[in-house]
């Protein structure tokens, strides 16, 4: 199990004048030392006009700080499930560079979303368009997971229904803390849909909400892999988060001591 910062908080972090990792390549290490975290979820926004040059360097850092990168998340959802040709062509072609770019940074997961209806005749566009995306993510030895996002994805049902109409060990689920506090069942909203990730975002705008009780309905389902501290408040990032790890050390401490009774 490992507790990472993810994507937002990354940007929160490298935009706050208080904190000396003031360029990407730093944050790594200070992750670390300051925030006992052990891995980063890349916002691709990040990445624009780096070179594959640039990205080995940020990749050779984070490894040598014990602090890898671990997931890249496209920040904007794609029309994977579009019925326009030339808008999936450019989503696919979208995913490759992606797909390219976290198998150079040593990642082996990209994070997207799909934009699409709630509808049956959108779920078999998003099908189609994530089994063309899922050739060349394969051929890297790269995972997909989709995002929730409005629509037909932020239906836990129906995005069950999409990862396994496209099937294979490599597509997968991103589920969202925020998002599932807006569903009816938070609790069960997460138990849904972690059994289909390696990645679970901890969206978060304060520690008082419901980090205890989603993390609880993670590990319930024998989740182990990543949990991304991500933070979306405005209050004092570093503090924030620091008190948000807390939290989840303690849930995580308890899960795995706790005795069988009887």
């Amino acid at each position: 199990m490992l507790l990472t910062l993810a994507h937002n908080s990354v940007k929160l972090l490298l935009a706050d004048r208080d904190v000396p990792a003031s360029q990407l390549v730093d944050l790594p290490r200070y992750c670390m030392d300051h925030l006992g975290l052990r891995g980063l979820h890349i916002p691709t926004s990040l990445l624009a006009g780096w070179s594959p040059r640039d990205i080995d360097h940020l990749r050779d850092r984070a490894d040598k700080s014990g602090c890898p990168c671990l997931l890249l998340v496209e920040e904007q959802p794609l029309p994977l499930a579009s019925s326009n040709g030339e808008k999936v062509d450019a989503a696919i072609e979208r995913v490759g560079r992606l797909v390219r770019a976290s198998h150079r940074l040593g990642s082996n997961s990209i994070a997207v979303g799909v934009t699409a209806n709630n509808s049956d005749e959108q779920l078999t566009h998003a099908v189609d368009g994530c089994k063309a995306a899922m050739e060349i993510a394969e051929r890297f030895e790269v995972n997909i997971l989709l995002a929730p996002q409005p629509g037909l994805t932020e239906d836990p049902l129906q995005l069950t229904r999409l990862i396994k109409k496209v099937s294979g060990f490599r597509i997968g689920t991103f589920p969202d803390y925020l998002t599932a506090n807006n569903q009816p069942d938070p609790v069960a909203y997460m138990r849904r849909l972690t059994p289909y990730t390696g990645s679970v975002n901890a969206g978060f705008r304060e520690t008082g909400g419901n980090l205890t009780q989603l993390t609880q309905a993670v590990l319930s389902v024998g989740f182990s892999g990543a949990i991304g501290l991500d933070y979306r408040g405005d209050g004092a990032i570093v503090e924030q988060i620091t008190e948000a790890r807390d939290i989840l050390e303690a849930v995580i401490q308890q899960h795995f001591t706790r005795k069988p009774s009887g």
